[in-house]
Protein backbone atom coordinates (compact mmCIF):
# COMPACT_ATOMS: atom_id res chain seq x y z
CA UNK A 1 0.00 0.00 0.00
CA UNK A 2 2.92 2.33 0.57
CA UNK A 3 3.76 2.22 -3.07
CA UNK A 4 0.24 3.37 -3.97
CA UNK A 5 0.42 6.16 -1.42
CA UNK A 6 3.79 7.21 -2.86
CA UNK A 7 2.31 7.32 -6.39
CA UNK A 8 -0.74 9.30 -5.24
CA UNK A 9 1.46 11.75 -3.33
CA UNK A 10 3.70 12.16 -6.37
CA UNK A 11 0.69 12.86 -8.57
CA UNK A 12 -0.71 15.37 -6.05
CA UNK A 13 2.69 17.08 -5.83
CA UNK A 14 3.10 17.30 -9.60
CA UNK A 15 -0.46 18.52 -10.10
CA UNK A 16 0.01 21.09 -7.37
CA UNK A 17 3.15 22.40 -9.05
CA UNK A 18 1.44 22.52 -12.40
CA UNK A 19 -1.37 24.69 -11.07
CA UNK A 20 1.02 26.98 -9.19
CA UNK A 21 2.85 27.79 -12.42
CA UNK A 22 -0.06 28.33 -14.80
CA UNK A 23 2.20 29.63 -17.57
CA UNK A 24 3.92 26.29 -17.72
CA UNK A 25 0.60 24.51 -18.12
CA UNK A 26 -1.22 26.81 -20.46
CA UNK A 27 -0.23 26.84 -24.07
CA UNK A 28 0.29 30.29 -25.54
CA UNK A 29 -2.89 31.98 -26.64
CA UNK A 30 -2.76 32.22 -30.40
CA UNK A 31 -2.99 35.70 -31.81
CA UNK A 32 -5.65 36.16 -34.38
CA UNK A 33 -4.50 37.23 -37.78
CA UNK A 34 -6.99 39.72 -39.12
CA UNK A 35 -8.73 38.69 -42.29
CA UNK A 36 -7.58 41.04 -45.01
CA UNK A 37 -10.26 43.26 -46.46
CA UNK A 38 -10.46 42.59 -50.16
CA UNK A 39 -9.55 45.54 -52.33
CA UNK A 40 -12.51 46.44 -54.50
CA UNK A 41 -12.01 45.83 -58.20
CA UNK A 42 -12.70 49.37 -59.38
CA UNK A 43 -11.80 48.75 -63.03
CA UNK A 44 -14.01 45.67 -63.08
CA UNK A 45 -16.85 47.64 -61.47
CA UNK A 46 -16.51 50.39 -64.08
CA UNK A 47 -16.52 47.85 -66.91
CA UNK A 48 -19.60 46.08 -65.53
CA UNK A 49 -21.39 49.39 -65.00
CA UNK A 50 -20.65 50.46 -68.57
CA UNK A 51 -21.91 47.11 -69.79
CA UNK A 52 -25.12 47.47 -67.78
CA UNK A 53 -25.65 50.93 -69.19
CA UNK A 54 -24.74 50.38 -72.82
CA UNK A 55 -24.00 46.78 -73.61
CA UNK A 56 -20.71 45.55 -75.01
CA UNK A 57 -19.95 48.38 -77.42
CA UNK A 58 -19.74 51.47 -75.25
CA UNK A 59 -16.74 53.51 -76.50
CA UNK A 60 -15.58 54.56 -73.02
CA UNK A 61 -15.38 50.97 -71.77
CA UNK A 62 -11.80 50.77 -73.05
CA UNK A 63 -10.96 53.67 -70.73
CA UNK A 64 -11.97 52.04 -67.42
CA UNK A 65 -8.39 51.83 -66.11
CA UNK A 66 -7.78 55.47 -67.10
CA UNK A 67 -10.89 56.61 -65.22
CA UNK A 68 -9.70 54.79 -62.09
CA UNK A 69 -6.11 56.02 -62.33
CA UNK A 70 -7.12 59.64 -62.95
CA UNK A 71 -9.57 59.55 -60.03
CA UNK A 72 -7.04 58.08 -57.60
CA UNK A 73 -4.35 60.56 -58.62
CA UNK A 74 -6.73 63.46 -58.02
CA UNK A 75 -8.64 62.30 -54.95
CA UNK A 76 -11.96 61.80 -56.72
CA UNK A 77 -14.66 59.19 -56.40
CA UNK A 78 -13.61 56.66 -59.08
CA UNK A 79 -17.17 56.51 -60.41
CA UNK A 80 -17.70 60.25 -60.83
CA UNK A 81 -16.15 60.69 -64.27
CA UNK A 82 -17.50 57.42 -65.72
CA UNK A 83 -20.94 58.66 -64.61
CA UNK A 84 -20.32 62.06 -66.18
CA UNK A 85 -19.30 60.37 -69.44
CA UNK A 86 -22.65 58.59 -69.53
CA UNK A 87 -24.62 61.75 -68.78
CA UNK A 88 -22.64 64.00 -71.13
CA UNK A 89 -21.96 61.77 -74.14
CA UNK A 90 -23.87 58.53 -73.58
CA UNK A 91 -20.60 56.84 -72.72
CA UNK A 92 -18.69 58.34 -75.64
CA UNK A 93 -21.35 57.60 -78.27
CA UNK A 94 -22.38 61.23 -78.76
CA UNK A 95 -19.29 63.34 -78.23
CA UNK A 96 -19.67 66.99 -79.13
CA UNK A 97 -15.89 67.28 -79.43
CA UNK A 98 -13.40 64.75 -80.72
CA UNK A 99 -11.55 62.80 -78.00
CA UNK A 100 -13.80 64.31 -75.33
CA UNK A 101 -16.08 61.70 -73.71
CA UNK A 102 -16.86 64.13 -70.88
CA UNK A 103 -17.60 67.30 -72.86
CA UNK A 104 -14.88 68.79 -70.66
CA UNK A 105 -13.92 72.35 -71.52
CA UNK A 106 -16.83 72.78 -73.92
CA UNK A 107 -16.59 76.53 -73.41
CA UNK A 108 -12.85 76.56 -74.06
CA UNK A 109 -12.36 76.64 -77.83
CA UNK A 110 -8.62 76.16 -77.32
CA UNK A 111 -9.03 72.77 -75.62
CA UNK A 112 -8.34 70.22 -78.34
CA UNK A 113 -7.37 66.97 -76.67
CA UNK A 114 -5.25 64.53 -78.62
CA UNK A 115 -6.85 61.52 -76.91
CA UNK A 116 -9.76 60.65 -74.63
CA UNK A 117 -7.19 59.82 -71.93
CA UNK A 118 -5.93 63.41 -72.07
CA UNK A 119 -9.47 64.66 -71.48
CA UNK A 120 -10.02 62.31 -68.54
CA UNK A 121 -6.77 63.29 -66.82
CA UNK A 122 -7.33 66.99 -67.45
CA UNK A 123 -10.89 66.83 -66.09
CA UNK A 124 -9.83 64.78 -63.05
CA UNK A 125 -7.03 67.21 -62.30
CA UNK A 126 -9.26 70.25 -62.80
CA UNK A 127 -12.02 68.92 -60.59
CA UNK A 128 -9.90 67.17 -57.99
CA UNK A 129 -6.85 69.33 -57.46
CA UNK A 130 -6.67 72.06 -60.07
CA UNK A 131 -6.00 75.60 -58.98
CA UNK A 132 -6.99 76.69 -62.47
CA UNK A 133 -10.55 75.67 -61.68
CA UNK A 134 -11.38 77.38 -58.36
CA UNK A 135 -15.11 76.95 -58.91
CA UNK A 136 -14.69 73.27 -57.93
CA UNK A 137 -13.13 74.23 -54.61
CA UNK A 138 -16.37 73.83 -52.68
CA UNK A 139 -16.82 70.35 -54.19
CA UNK A 140 -13.24 69.48 -53.23
CA UNK A 141 -14.02 70.48 -49.66
CA UNK A 142 -17.44 68.84 -49.31
CA UNK A 143 -17.49 65.99 -51.84
CA UNK A 144 -21.13 66.97 -52.32
CA UNK A 145 -22.40 66.22 -55.83
CA UNK A 146 -24.63 69.31 -55.74
CA UNK A 147 -21.49 71.43 -55.41
CA UNK A 148 -19.93 69.60 -58.36
CA UNK A 149 -22.97 69.83 -60.61
CA UNK A 150 -23.58 73.51 -59.91
CA UNK A 151 -20.51 74.16 -62.09
CA UNK A 152 -20.32 71.15 -64.37
CA UNK A 153 -24.00 71.29 -65.27
CA UNK A 154 -25.06 74.80 -64.19
CA UNK A 155 -28.74 75.62 -63.70
CA UNK A 156 -28.90 78.01 -66.65
CA UNK A 157 -27.87 75.22 -69.02
CA UNK A 158 -29.22 72.08 -67.35
CA UNK A 159 -31.68 70.70 -64.90
CA UNK A 160 -28.98 70.58 -62.24
CA UNK A 161 -31.14 68.82 -59.67
CA UNK A 162 -31.93 66.02 -62.14
CA UNK A 163 -28.25 65.87 -63.15
CA UNK A 164 -27.30 65.27 -59.51
CA UNK A 165 -29.95 62.58 -59.11
CA UNK A 166 -28.70 60.86 -62.26
CA UNK A 167 -25.09 61.07 -61.03
CA UNK A 168 -26.10 59.46 -57.74
CA UNK A 169 -27.90 56.62 -59.53
CA UNK A 170 -24.98 55.97 -61.86
CA UNK A 171 -22.38 56.06 -59.08
CA UNK A 172 -24.51 53.58 -57.14
CA UNK A 173 -24.76 51.39 -60.25
CA UNK A 174 -20.96 51.24 -60.57
CA UNK A 175 -20.40 50.73 -56.86
CA UNK A 176 -22.64 47.67 -56.68
CA UNK A 177 -20.13 45.83 -58.88
CA UNK A 178 -17.18 46.25 -56.50
CA UNK A 179 -17.70 42.82 -54.99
Amino acid sequence: MNIFNDIINAIKYNLGNLFKNKEAVASPIPTQTPTPTPTPDIVGAILKGFKEYGGDNLPVATLAATFKDAAYKNNLNPYLLPSVSILETSGGRNQTFENNPLNWGAKEPTFKPQSPEETIYKAASGIGTGRAFPYYEKYRQTGNLEDFASHYAPPGENNTKQYVENLKKLIKMFKKYER
